[in-house]
């Protein structure tokens, strides 16, 4: 990258730091800089830039994952300082969307996700960059100008690397229909899916299921694994209906050890899965893929 151009980024990190943020810095050449925060007995935090932003173009990356409610509002806070500070642009890199998963709110519910995405536009952000938004069309409600980065780059070519002949792509849930269908197709492979349905007191149950898996190795693909409950109750379906090996293929990953017990009891062999979040060793079962190459030439 030109230097003068270098010169000109600066790339800031909120409290909710993953490796992920070093490995970007290191794709664009940039230090990697905390912010400066202090937390109040009473729970109150007080954030300050490490830096001066005025004439920069500001990267703000903020994982809010584990959590979220503090997260985001350190995120604002950042922003409002940098606004403050006379930052010549802000671009707000959240690679995990917190409340993504709210994209259907009940009535006299706040739709959370595009409500987040207009506090960041009013606080003067200039863009917002995410990884794989649980519902992609989430996007185009947000009052902010948002580039949702796929994984498929990444993902693709590592499939097509390790995927044994007759291998099967099953999506685990009716969000991932339209994403086994192209990624069988790039990798000249089957398909099949599952839908569920949440009961009552949040439990799920299968209510559809398309795919032959008898004897083969199955790749199941999620955007996302919170609680692990859809990955285990399909792969423990896929191997009562005798899938040899299944391997988890999720874009936002496991953040507890704990997560992983549960899905690796439904059935779940191996998981790959991206760096989008601070996520736990796993071991040998555990493949992660980097998605820092993409959000470095997105910025």
């Amino acid at each position: 990258m030109d230097d003068g151009v270098v010169g000109k980024i600066l790339l800031i990190v909120g409290s909710g730091y993953t490796p992920l943020a070093e490995r970007i810095g290191q794709q664009l050449q940039l230090a990697v800089t905390p912010i400066h925060l202090t937390q109040f007995p009473n729970g109150e935090r007080w954030v300050q830039l490490p830096v001066e932003v005025e004439d920069k173009d500001v990267c703000l990356f903020q994982d809010a994952t584990r959590d979220p409610n503090d997260s985001l509002f350190e995120l604002l806070q950042m922003v409002d300082a940098a606004k403050q500070g006379k930052a010549r642009s802000i671009l707000v890199i959240c690679p995990s969307y917190a409340y993504a998963r709210q994209e259907h709110p009940l009535p006299r519910c706040a739709p959370t996700p595009s409500l987040f995405a207009r506090l960041l536009s009013t606080l003067g952000a200039d863009r917002l960059l995410t990884v794989d938004l649980h519902a992609p069309h989430q996007s185009h409600q947000f009052a902010i100008p948002t580039q949702v980065i796929s994984v498929d780059e990444v993902f693709i070519p590592y499939l097509r690397s390790v995927m044994e002949p007759g291998s099967l792509l099953f999506g685990a849930d009716g969000s991932m229909d339209e994403r086994v269908k192209a990624w069988a197709h790039a990798l000249g492979c089957t398909y099949g899916w599952a839908h569920k349905q949440r009961a009552m007191q949040g439990r799920l149950r299968l209510v559809d299921w398309y795919g032959e898996v008898q004897g083969q190795s199955v790749y199941l693909v999620d955007d996302r694994v919170d609680t692990g409950g859809t990955i285990a109750l399909v792969a423990a379906r896929l191997k009562q209906l005798g899938a040899k090996k299944v391997t988890a293929v999720v874009t936002h990953g496991i953040t507890d050890v704990a997560v992983w017990e549960r899905i690796q009891g439904g059935g779940v062999d191996a998981i790959i899965e991206s760096d989008t979040r601070s996520i736990s060793a796993l071991g040998e079962c555990q493949t992660v893929l980097s998605v820092s190459p993409l959000i470095a030439d997105a910025i």
